[in-house]
């Protein structure tokens, strides 16, 4: 703001905040305005004279000589009703129902107040019409109604001074009392959009072309123009004629309005881009717009915001949208371009799905549009040599090493490809600081986009999987040990999403959306008996989902940035490679293969095996029984009897359930165990052969042994 010392000075000052602060000469008890207007004409008055508006010579006071050209904000003039009477009420002022709360408001010297909405930053007016836009700003304020009348009253006794608010040369006199701040100041650009818009109402129809877009096209013509933008209400110099400044016009949707001339040149006006050239941008324009939006069933519009991320927004703001931003500014226009959108536009939702590309995509029927922003490491020239000597040295064996390259290869072409190529699950066992979780993380996750935690979900069977579906590399780092409560939907939960490309993802709060996913999962573990008790147990419905592979103890530690830079030559590496025919299956990509060490060691100190030595126990303590018959409830009371159910986990609350699920996974792998049904209960059959079955379940067609397979050793079990 600026002020004047007195009335007989025209030098004007700026106001700054120490000044509002700074104590000024207080009016005299009794003295009314009359004497205190003498007082202020008085050339020795040291006073603050404060107002918003600026003149052309900016340091001068606002008069017909020196017209204004800016405003900094607004001064709402709230006065008493009866002269003298100091009505004001703060608390009656800030609990006022503020569309726009002012930026502070000051007590004034005659009882009432001065409430100020500054500005960001200067409004640049002209002078023609500085009344109108004082009119049209308070109106915006709900200062006053939008034909100047319904002037907004604080309380009883205070009413809003129209005349006095609305008058450009008006000065205010500084009570010397502080400021109390409400809110913050308005956007300058935004009150400018209202006052050109109220004058060129009247214009006529014109093509709508962005701003920005119409500047590149002038920018051919006009040279001066190439180091600047453009956008809905910029101020602009009439770069067409030879004496002119840089504030002559307003920069619209339409063309440009010159205050000079108080005239709106469109588009198409000769002078700027012409009729043939502005209507094949503004036909191009209009229908390019309205292809970079989607409407869902909620009505939804969604729009990429300035990262190229998309985003759902309501109508409201949409309307804003276009009118600010691809200027869009008639109401039928927004209106045409939203049914355009229903009818042409229309989408179910929008989500994260890694396995596609870009845009539109039919899943389940119904049309779904890609959000996802996550991208596979960008390949590029460079020797990848030491990721794969480091890779080489760590694993146990060359048919290991090749099969991890031909694994991570696939997942890496499919994610490129945006295709959805299912491959299986992957399991990673070793020495303590083998180089297990660097592998899944600075590798693995980083060239597929980065890698989420999915344990919750794998081994804990967590609800909500909603955050997996935006990630396309799944990892679990020393999964929990197994309890009852979830060994049986850990199988169950892996075969779903390695076997199935469809998946219901849920998230909190959010309806479930069922998607395609066919990312690749990697699971890193020790080589302890803890870690075992995790990790699957396999049978013959998932050998082809799930891969056993060992590192060996780590050679040293690895050069992490130089493995860094070399990951985008080690991606070009990957994108290329074939693999090879020994290793490709139809259905999978690749066939699954088992390290014995690793799959022995699982099995080993799975709670199955535990079930195979007790009844391994009860036969041959009854070498003669023939078969063990009942239902899984006769079946842990007859263990009990011969008290080889000492081993049983203590943990387990219903052992009949428990061990009739490690009777199903056993008779998946092969055992000699029928199952029937015998009035709606389960009864089994387990034959007295069972002492004599190998460990080992038959390979599957796909499956890839890395040895011959071996019979695994039994623990004793005390009687």
């Amino acid at each position: 703001m600026r002020y004047l010392k007195n009335f007989s000075v025209t030098t004007t000052y700026e106001l700054l905040a120490k000044e509002l602060s700074r104590k000024a000469a207080k009016k005299r008890p009794g003295t009314d305005k009359t004497t205190l207007r003498k007082i202020l004409q008085q050339d020795t008055t040291d006073w603050r004279l404060y107002t918003c508006v600026l003149g052309e010579n900016i340091k001068q006071r606002v008069s017909a000589s020196n017209p204004p050209v800016g405003m900094v904000g607004l001064i709402a003039d709230y006065e008493p009703d009866e002269p003298g009477h100091h009505n004001f009420s703060a608390r009656t002022f800030e609990k006022a129902k503020w569309e726009l709360p002012p930026t502070y408001y000051i007590p004034s010297q005659s009882g009432g107040l001065h409430a100020v909405w500054e500005f960001d930053k200067v409004l640049q007016i002209e002078e023609y019409y500085v009344q109108d836009a004082l009119k049209l700003i308070a109106a915006h304020l709900g200062l006053i109604g939008p034909r100047g009348g319904d002037a907004k009253v604080l309380g009883p006794t205070l009413k809003l001074d129209v005349s006095a608010t609305l008058d450009c040369t008006k000065y205010y006199t500084w009570s010397g009392e502080p400021r109390v701040v409400l809110g913050e100041p308005l956007e300058a650009a935004r009150m400018g959009q209202l006052i050109f818009e109220k004058h060129l109402r009247k214009r006529p129809a014109a093509l709508k072309i962005a701003p920005e877009r119409a500047r590149v096209e002038l920018e051919k013509q006009y040279p001066q123009l190439k180091d600047k933008t453009w956008e809905n209400g910029s101020r602009t110099e009439l770069f067409w004629e030879e004496r002119t400044n840089a504030t002559s016009g307003w920069v619209t949707g339409d063309g440009i309005y010159s205050h000079v001339h108080n005239q709106f040149f469109a588009w198409s006006h000769p002078s700027l881009l012409g009729r043939a050239v502005a209507t094949d941008i503004g036909i191009r324009s209009n229908s390019e717009t309205a292809e970079l939006f989607y409407l869902d069933q909620r009505n939804q519009f969604w729009y990429q915001d300035g990262h190229r991320a998309w985003a759902p927004t309501n109508e409201k703001n949409f309307r804003i949208l276009l009118r600010c931003t691809h200027s869009v500014t008639a109401r039928e226009d927004q209106d045409e371009l939203i049914n355009y959108l229903a009818t042409h536009r229309r989408i179910k939702a929008g989500a994260n799905m890694v396995c596609y590309g870009p845009g539109v995509h039919t899943v389940g029927g119904m049309r779904i549009l890609n959000t996802s922003m996550i991208k596979p490491m960008p390949a590029a020239e460079g020797d990848p040599a030491i990721i794969l000597e480091f890779l080489r040295v760590r694993f146990a064996d060359p048919t290991q090493f090749e099969w991890f390259i031909a694994w991570l290869a696939g997942g890496y072409q499919a994610m490129v490809d945006g295709e959805t190529r299912q491959g299986p699950m992957l399991v990673i066992t070793g020495p303590t600081d083998a180089g297990k979780t660097y592998i899944a993380q600075r590798i693995f996750g980083r060239l597929l986009g980065g890698a989420v935690d999915a344990c919750s979900v794998l081994f804990e069977s967590a609800r909500f999987t909603g955050h997996l579906q935006c990630n396309f590399a799944w990892t679990v780092d020393d999964p929990p040990p197994a309890t009852f409560s979830r060994a049986a939907p850990i199988a169950s939960v892996i075969k779903r999403f390695v076997a199935n490309r469809l998946h219901a993802f849920e998230a909190k709060g959010q309806d479930v959306v069922a998607l395609e996913w066919a990312g690749r999962i990697l699971v890193t573990c020790n080589l302890d008996a803890v870690s075992a008790t995790a990790l699957p147990s396999l049978d013959m419905s998932n050998r082809d989902k799930i891969a056993f592979l060992r590192l060996r103890e780590s050679p040293g530690a690895p050069d992490a940035d130089a493995i860094d830079a070399a990951l985008p030559a080690f991606a070009k590496y990957l994108y290329g490679y074939e693999v090879p025919k020994k290793l490709q299956d139809r259905r999978f990509g690749i066939k699954t293969m088992h390290d014995d060490m690793s799959v022995e060691h699982s099995e080993s100190h799975s709670e199955s095996t535990l079930v195979i030595e007790i009844l391994t126990s009860y036969f041959e303590a009854i070498p003669d029984s023939g078969e063990l018959k009942g239902s899984s409830a006769q079946l842990v009371q007859q263990l009990e009897l011969m008290e080889l159910t000492q081993s049983f986990p203590r943990r387990v609350s219903s052992l009949p359930q428990w061990l009739g699920m490690q009777l199903e996974g056993l008779r998946a792998k092969g055992f000699p165990i029928e199952r029937h049904k015998t009035d709606g209960r389960s009864v089994w059959i387990i034959k007295s052969t069972f002492a004599d079955q190998k460990i080992e379940t038959p390979k599957h067609e796909n499956e890839r042994p890395t040895s011959e397979p071996t019979k695994r050793k039994r623990r004793g079990v005390s009687r």
